[in-house]
């Protein structure tokens, strides 16, 4: 509803798409690759598979503000199949998925020295690590359900931030995506490379546009969590 109304009255049309993890789905149906009603469909199942795939609290997240990569990413190989980097955001935030018990060995291990706080993420599961696999081959089996159609506006993708615009790879990517990191800093870097310098974000708060200022410090950000904030948008745009 949202970017219908936005579509509708401030009458430009984004030159890049993105939306991150959950909201990639967002993005695509925006973009006129599949509609509304199989996104709703997908997002469903997927939520579905996603907990299946991992019984409730055995796996968690853990977002590590301030991180030292180097000691971050040793300590994540050290533990093998029970870590993996679910999120890059930002150069001062990423996330971590895994098994409960060794996210919080690895926050014991770096205390004082590999991140300057640690917030567990109210989430049921350890999202974007490989526990998402078999979800991720469920997901597949939907997905190609779909009729694909050519998207009006190209999307740059969480798995490897490169935009894109048609075809079954998007199928790809998507079940990637379940158990892949969100290359979001990477993303946000691509934009910019593709000449983009004013990020628009749709949706509640403004979580993504302090991203893309942390990522890029020169670019101008919006947000619209309401109709009426893209009346000021589109003021401010004119």
């Amino acid at each position: 509803l949202l970017w219908e109304h936005f579509s509708r009255e401030v009458g430009r049309r984004p030159t890049l798409m993105a939306g991150h993890s959950l909201g990639e789905y967002t993005a695509l149906a925006a973009c006129g690759f599949f509609s509304f009603e199989d996104g709703m469909r997908i997002v469903r199942k997927r939520g579905s598979f996603m907990e299946e795939a991992c019984p409730s609290g055995k796996g968690g997240m853990v977002a590590l503000i301030d991180p030292v990569m180097e000691l971050v990413e040793m300590e994540v190989q050290r533990k093998g199949a029970l870590l993996a980097i679910a999120n890059r955001n930002a150069p001062d935030q990423v996330v971590v998925s895994g098994e409960m018990e060794a996210l919080k060995e690895l926050i014991s291990g770096l205390r004082g020295r590999g991140y300057r706080r640690a917030i567990f993420l109210n989430v049921s599961g350890p999202f974007h690590s490989p526990y998402m696999k078999p979800a991720a081959e469920r997901l597949e089996e939907e997905l190609r359900k779909i009729e694909p159609k050519r998207m009006e506006i190209p999307v740059v993708f969480n798995v490897d931030a490169e935009p894109f615009r048609d075809g079954e790879e998007v199928f790809e990517k998507l079940k990637r995506q379940l158990y892949s990191p969100v290359q979001w800093e990477r993303s946000m870097r691509r934009m910019a490379e593709e000449g983009i310098e004013l990020f628009i974000e749709l949706g509640p708060k403004n979580v993504l546009s302090n991203l893309a200022r942390k990522v890029l410090p020169h670019v101008e950000t919006m947000n619209a969590e309401r109709l009426v904030d893209v009346e000021r948008i589109k003021e401010a745009l004119k």
